[in-house]
Formats: structure tokens, C-alpha cells, sequence
């Protein structure tokens, strides 16, 4: 009871944060990159639950000799990709290095595309299964991909919150707090996603059960940190740290 219960939350307070924070489009464009995130992070969650990965209608729908199994864990990670690249040019916006938005886009338009190649010549599109971490050769290297892109953007976002933290104000740091633990929690879970794809089976079902769950926890946490960064925008009108 208590997984369906933490989508459900999940899916209410991301909704409620980016509906929020949407109304600051046109007056704050910094906050646009979290905004998408947690619209993209939302996703990601829901793509990602068990009930959808095993449903292999895509691949049921098209001619036999077109095979798209496990199509729901490329979408899903397409989109979980495209969340990781709006985290980074979060904390691009909130130090002002808007000359990494090129940068950053080129970088996961470039993993994006591989994904999509590594699966169309892996084992991924022909063998169904719950997590493709578990097969081999090159369907490997599509899960490092992977791996390391929402590592490095998780690690962006914690580092660049602790590195601010000391030094921000009192309602930027509440702000920033359930950012912080939403980083840390995506940082853990690719972790584990990491050992499990070296070492399968190595937490038993435990990641194959609860990893969307978790997953469902960080974006709690960095919804939660998008709306009091909303309302902090809205009390103050400042457009410093307008990325938060």
C-alpha cells in the first residue's frame, strides 16, 4: 500500500510544483530548467514503475518483424536523461554560467542518441525484461550511460547546494534543503543502479522492488524544494538564486 501511496504523492506535489512554478515563466526565465526538471522527474517515476516496464504492448503492437521490447525503459530513461540535463543547467542558471546551456544540451543530445543506438543493437530490443542492467555486452554500456549522466547531475546539484549553503539566506536555504536530500537520494539510487548492473542480483529483488520507489522520494523532495523556492520568488520578487 505504502509504494502506491508515494507515487500518488509524488505525482500531486510535482504537479502542484510545476503548475506553481509555471506562473513564473515569463517573469523569472532562470527558473524555467527546475521547472521542466520535476516535470520531466515526474515522468520518469511514473515510466519507471514495474506495472509499465513489464507491459510490453509496444512491442506486442508492432509487426514481428519489428522487435521493441523493453521500449518503456528507453522512454523512461530518455526522459529521466533530459530531467539530468535540466538539473545541470539549474546550477548553470543559479551561478550564472548560462554559456554551459550549449554545452549541456550537446552533451545529453549526444547520450540521448547513443541510448537510442545501443539498444537498437543490444539485446535490450529483443529480450524483454524488468531491468536491462541485467543483460549483457552492449546493453551494458547503455545502462553506464545512463548511470552517469543522472550521477553527475545529481552530484552538480548536491555540491553546488552545499557549496551555497553557508552563504545563502535563511528562506534560500529552506529552499534549498529538500534539494539537497532529493541530490543525495538520486545520488544513492544510481549507485545502487551502478553495483546492480556490475554485480546483478546483488541486493536480491530489493532493487527491482523499491528503486522507482525511491526514485519517487527524490521527487518529492525536489518538489517540495521547487515550491518554497516559488514562494520564496513570489514574497521577494528577487531574481537572485531565481534558478532555485
Amino acid at each position: 500500500m505504502m509504494v502506491p501511496v508515494l507515487l500518488v504523492t509524488a505525482g500531486i506535489i510535482g504537479t502542484v510544483a510545476v503548475a506553481l512554478r509555471l506562473t513564473l515563466w515569463r517573469s523569472q526565465p532562470r527558473s524555467r530548467p527546475l521547472t521542466v526538471a520535476l516535470a520531466l522527474l515526474m515522468a520518469a517515476a511514473i515510466l519507471t514503475q514495474p506495472a509499465i516496464i513489464s507491459n510490453e504492448w509496444v512491442d506486442q503492437a508492432t509487426p514481428d518483424s519489428v522487435r521493441l521490447a523493453n521500449a518503456g525503459n528507453l522512454i523512461g530513461d530518455l526522459v529521466a536523461l533530459a530531467a539530468a540535463c535540466c538539473l545541470v543547467l539549474t546550477v548553470g542558471q543559479a551561478w550564472g554560467r548560462r554559456q554551459l546551456t550549449r554545452w549541456t544540451g550537446l552533451v545529453f543530445g549526444i547520450a540521448s542518441v547513443a541510448l537510442i543506438v545501443l539498444y537498437a543493437v543490444s539485446e535490450a530490443h529483443v529480450t524483454p525484461t524488468m531491468y536491462v542492467g541485467r543483460l549483457r555486452g552492449l546493453a551494458m554500456t547503455y545502462i553506464y550511460i545512463t548511470a552517469t549522466a543522472l550521477l553527475v547531475a545529481n552530484l552538480a546539484v548536491l555540491a553546488s547546494v552545499l557549496y551555497s549553503f553557508s552563504a545563502s539566506t535563511r528562506d534560500t536555504r529552506i529552499a534549498l534543503l529538500p534539494m539537497a536530500i532529493g541530490a543525495a537520494i538520486g545520488t544513492l539510487l544510481v549507485l545502487l543502479l551502478i553495483v546492480e548492473s556490475i554485480w546483478p542480483n546483488s541486493f536480491g529483488d530489493w532493487y527491482l522492488e523499491y528503486a522507482w520507489p525511491t526514485a519517487a522520494l527524490m521527487v518529492i523532495a525536489y518538489a517540495v524544494s521547487g515550491i518554497l523556492g516559488y514562494r520564496r520568488l513570489r514574497r521577494t520578487g528577487t531574481t537572485a538564486d531565481a534558478a532555485v
